[in-house]
């Protein structure tokens, strides 16, 4: 089962901030915690210094709230801290479960790394699809896979993340392997410490100006990720609930599509609300069909032209059809039996691929 997770960063908040973000999101479900050694190095502006005492409090504190660390650094930085490929000590002592490499290790290097006898776990840069590709089978002969995994960068400069496409692609090579992948998602009013010209810090471009639970699920309907996490430092409480919401749902084994509806018979919507629906495997071009909440009966009204993206309930004059949802992949004429009852919501358009291709369950909300 996939987990989510959280970023955090002592080089922009005290350590108590921190440990009120870890309550709030332990109790939410979250399981991973995302941080950097890095900024310095990167040169990252209005930093602040940080202890090696607060670094191992929150890394402890963390632990006993059931969550993971994943640490982000450099092969420079691994040497600055007394380690070295052969010796992950320093991270051990500090209670660093997971160590992300940011770069400048060899093939042969990470292989050694993954075999270390400490229990840390080696994340590797999913994002640099052509190095993925070349270090498994190296890290499959000289390495441990089962001490390696893969996590998409993220991407605080508007227009240079990723295709998810691509994302989904390598990923699914690395899980073919047996090793778990991540990605991040952004907040959409979280401070941007690391860009304060930009919006987010997602791993999909496409992402950067969703709701946080459409990134989630959309990240969840690919099945190519084990790990998903929010980039940006500060999320909202609102947007941690509803990626807590939107992981429990997918976890429960449909996604959520959100929508409008027209002002019709409440009992009906409230149905239609509840019915957990699937689109037919032999499914249409022009439209994703509901068949579950066959039997319904609706009088004939607005039996307008139906656009892209708008839903509909077959009427009484459907005959056996009577009570079948549509939503609608192109412009469609009106027909005297089809009433037009909602429309999908334009954030949500992403997630129809996976529900109309992929045959995901769905429930269909306001």
């Amino acid at each position: 089962m996939s987990t989510i997770g959280i970023s955090l960063y002592l080089d922009y908040y005290s350590l108590d901030q921190c440990k009120i973000m870890i309550d709030k999101a332990s109790k939410l479900g979250y399981k991973e915690i995302f941080t950097s050694f890095n900024f310095e190095e990167y040169f990252f502006p209005g930093k602040r210094n940080t202890s090696v005492e607060d670094k191992k409090s929150l890394f402890l504190y963390a632990e006993e709230k059931g969550m993971r660390f994943h640490v982000d650094i450099t092969k420079k930085l691994l040497y600055k801290m007394g380690g070295n490929v052969n010796d992950l000590s320093c991270f051990k002592e500090l209670g660093i479960p997971v160590i992300r490499l940011d770069g400048g290790f060899t093939f042969e290097e990470i292989a050694i790394l993954t075999t270390n006898n400490l229990g840390i776990m080696i994340e590797d840069n999913l994002s640099n699809y052509y190095l993925i590709e070349k270090s498994l089978p190296i890290i499959k002969e000289k390495g441990n896979l089962k001490q390696y995994c893969g996590c998409l960068n993220f991407y605080p400069r508007n227009n240079t993340g990723l295709k998810i496409k691509e994302a989904v692609e390598i990923a699914n090579k690395m899980k073919e392997y047996g090793c778990a992948t991540g990605a991040f998602i952004s907040s959409l009013v979280s401070p941007t410490e690391m860009n304060n010209t930009s919006v987010g810090t997602p791993s999909i471009e496409a992402h950067r100006y969703l709701p946080s639970f459409i990134q989630v699920s959309e990240l969840l309907c690919t099945k190519a990720f084990d790990y998903i996490l929010f980039g940006d430092s500060n999320p909202s409480d609102y947007e941690l609930k509803s990626v807590a919401h939107a992981y429990n749902c997918f976890n429960q084994g449909y996604t959520e599509l959100p929508c409008y509806f027209e002002k019709i018979d409440s009992q009906i919507i409230d149905k239609i609300k509840s019915t957990k629906g699937l689109s037919r495997i032999d499914r249409s071009s022009q439209v994703i069909r509901l068949t579950s909440t066959r039997g319904i009966e609706i009088a004939p009204e607005n039996t307008i032209l139906r656009n892209k993206y708008c839903i509909t309930i077959d009427n009484t004059l459907a005959n056996q059809y009577k009570g079948e949802i549509q939503i609608c992949l192109t412009d469609l004429p009106a027909e005297r039996f089809v009433n037009v009852i909602g429309q999908v919501k334009p954030y949500a358009y992403r997630l129809l691929k996976y529900i109309h291709e992929d045959v995901i369950y769905f429930k269909l909300v306001e």
